[in-house]
């Protein structure tokens, strides 16, 4: 009579060693290019902030402006530049509350011919320019400020 050998399901140390060994590779690659994906999307989430904190200013400006006839750069600086958005003195904190990081804070109001032309905004450790001609840039705080 011949022996059957039995047939045995499964996989042998081999085979699991190189799907290990393939799937190392395979996430030793794609992490480094995930970090890329999370940081440029760190980076949009900054500059949708920017973008909202301008709405908001050119909002409270264009208020100010039909109010008062003019706008007061120390009424301004007052109600605004002295304290973060998140700060409840901030005369934006409530236009933007829940939608901004609490410790942004607009650093610089750029006008061309008496009318808003970009700001300067710092959140998180980034400075973000916003300009109305579309231009758009993020730098780190210490390169901006030259430290």
């Amino acid at each position: 009579m011949k022996k059957h050998m039995k047939s045995e399901d499964g996989f042998t140390l081999v085979e699991m060693i190189a799907v290990l060994v393939i799937i190392a590779v395979l996430a030793a690659v794609a992490v480094p290019s995930m970090s890329g994906f999370i940081k440029r999307a760190q980076m949009d989430s900054y500059i949708a902030e920017a973008r909202l904190v301008c709405t908001a200013l050119q909002k409270y400006l264009t208020e100010m402006e039909a109010e008062d006839g003019f706008i007061s750069d120390a009424k301004v600086y007052e109600e605004i530049g002295r304290y973060d958005i998140g700060d409840k003195r901030n005369a934006l904190s409530k236009l933007l509350e829940g939608n901004c990081t609490e410790n942004g804070r607009i650093i610089n109001i750029m006008y061309l011919y008496d009318k808003l032309d970009g700001i300067e905004y710092n959140v998180d450790g980034y400075v973000v320019t916003i300009m109305f001609n579309n231009e758009v840039k993020v730098e780190k705080e210490d390169k901006f400020f030259g430290k």
